[in-house]
């Protein structure tokens, strides 16, 4: 069984692939590289000593999808996939919106047809907030995706869901000199390795002097956390 990592080229994504390589899962990533560097993957078989299945496509195509799941015994989903920065897309909200949102909806679809409802999914850091680059639209699609979980969940208690939310007020984001980043995806893998059926449970993850809290903090009114 493998964990599919979206995003896993990306920054965090791919510290938490060297992690799970190393601890001996099997690794599947998925990334079409629009924000992320393809040199990456050299970095993560190096530091982890083993290899990976990559697949560098766009997860906004279900055939796409459905292709990964076809092909793989999958047993759950780290959710890092998705445009980060809003710079480049600042004056195209259809765009960004577009890319970020329609990977969740394709993703949690064929996830629901094959019988995997297990999934870390990496939330906002200033989530209401614009991340630094006057726009909005970076934390809203990470509120809408927050809430397409939690009403997918609603629907069926079979899923297991964890939503792990960033909150820097100052930065908006943890860099290298914040924390180390081993630390970070430590939270990410000990939360996958903690769900079971039938839960979903959203954590807020703040920084300070170095130091790292998570606390658990209850779901939207209407819904069940």
């Amino acid at each position: 069984m493998a964990i599919l990592v979206t995003g896993g080229a990306g920054y965090t994504g791919s510290h938490v692939c060297i992690e799970l390589l190393k601890q001996g899962y099997e690794v599947i990533i998925v990334d079409n590289f629009l924000t992320s560097n393809a040199a990456t993957l050299a970095q993560i078989r190096e530091k982890s000593g083993k290899d990976f299945k990559l697949y560098a496509m766009d997860l906004a195509h279900k055939e796409i999808v459905e292709r990964i799941f076809k092909e793989n015994e999958v047993e759950g989903v780290i959710h890092f996939a998705g445009i980060k920065s809003t710079g480049p897309c600042k004056d195209q909200p259809i765009k960004y919106y577009h890319t970020n949102l329609t990977s969740t909806l394709m993703l949690c679809e064929v996830m629901s047809e094959y019988n995997i409802k297990k999934m870390v999914f990496s939330s906002s850091e200033g989530f209401y907030g614009d991340n630094g680059e006057g726009s909005t639209v970076y934390g809203s699609a990470k509120l809408m995706i927050e809430r397409i979980l939690k009403e997918v969940y609603q629907v069926d208690k079979s899923w297991g869901i964890k939503i792990m939310r960033y909150l820097d007020s100052q930065g908006n984001v943890y860099t290298r000199e914040d924390v180390k980043v081993e630390d970070m995806c430590s939270l990410y893998i000990n939360a996958f390795k903690q769900i079971q059926e039938g839960c979903l449970h959203t954590y807020e993850i703040n920084i300070s002097n170095k130091q790292i809290s998570v606390k658990q903090i209850p779901a939207f009114e209407g819904y069940e956390s």
